[in-house]
């Protein structure tokens, strides 16, 4: 099994580089990345969230440490902006919480420089990113979302821009999840959960649906909330669906100015009751 000598809670000795030393080893007959592992699925594994972020962060490492020390390429295989051959800045398939190589690069996301042409509004460096996961004691994707979003409205650009990056790596939903929405009386609203395959490196694949919770929230310009729908769940085929009650209808319409909407969306029992807001913003005009 891969292994790192990160302890809980965080803890680090003097560095050069500010971070912590910190070791990433490979058994070959082991390649499982994607810790959906020991017979724990994705939909029934709380841990996997922790086992997850624990891995990804030693990923995230192996590629920090080269970048802040300008070390140069080695044998190990660990070229500058990659873990083994998984590169730091380009996104696949591999999403969700529970994905390391996901974790890695969102953690990636919150190092290197501010890029808004790829929702990146972070740029912690090494020593800042460790600091912030060290001081408010995060363990998963869930911590590090509760911690960065604390004290944000529904409504406001900060939580919007969040939601942009997490939702990049499948941690929340985009645009393309979004099915056919009526948005005149009688309204309803359709999306389905994000998709993310097994690692490739393994023999067997299969699509991962990556949440089974969700729920729509309405609220103005102002962020004042008009309604936030009770917890919808997934159908078999991961499929969100929601019909409002006439007597939401007519408080969307008795707004008198434009109601805006979007999704919340979690994993059940691993994502610590935090709800991922969506990428999107969408709109609902005054009749």
């Amino acid at each position: 099994m891969r292994s790192h000598n990160r302890k809980k809670p965080w803890t680090a000795s003097a560095a050069s580089s500010n971070i912590p030393p910190i070791q990433h080893s490979e058994n070959s007959n082991v390649r499982d990345y994607n810790n959906r592992i020991l017979g724990q699925n994705h939909n029934n594994c709380p841990s996997c969230a922790i086992l997850a972020f624990d891995e990804g962060w030693a990923n995230y490492y192996t590629i920090a440490v080269k970048d802040i020390l300008s070390i140069p390429n080695t044998f190990t295989g660990y070229q500058k902006g990659f873990y083994l051959h998984y590169s730091a800045e380009n996104a696949d398939d591999l999403l969700g919480e529970d994905q390391e190589i996901a974790v890695m690069r969102l953690l990636w996301d919150f190092h290197d420089p501010i890029d808004i042409t790829e929702d990146d509004c972070f740029a912690y460096g090494g020593a800042g990113l460790f600091l912030l996961l060290k001081n408010n004691n995060i363990h998963a994707v869930s911590d590090l979302w509760k911690t960065i979003t604390n004290g944000f409205t529904i409504g406001s650009n900060n939580l919007i821009e969040v939601g942009k990056l997490f939702s990049s790596h499948g941690m929340g939903i985009t645009e393309n999840e979004l099915l056919i929405c009526t948005t005149t009386p009688p309204r309803s609203f359709r999306w389905k959960t994000p998709i993310s395959i097994s690692n490739p490196d393994l023999i067997k694949q299969e699509d991962l649906r990556l949440f089974n919770e969700s729920k729509i929230v309405f609220y103005k310009q102002d962020g004042t909330v008009i309604f936030e729908s009770p917890i919808i769940y997934s159908d078999a085929n991961g499929k969100f669906v929601y019909v409002p009650d006439p007597s939401v209808d007519d408080a969307i319409t008795q707004a008198g100015e434009k109601v805006f909407w979007c999704i919340l969306i979690r994993q059940q029992d691993m994502s610590k009751n935090e709800w991922y807001r969506s990428s999107f913003t969408k709109s609902i005009d005054p009749p």
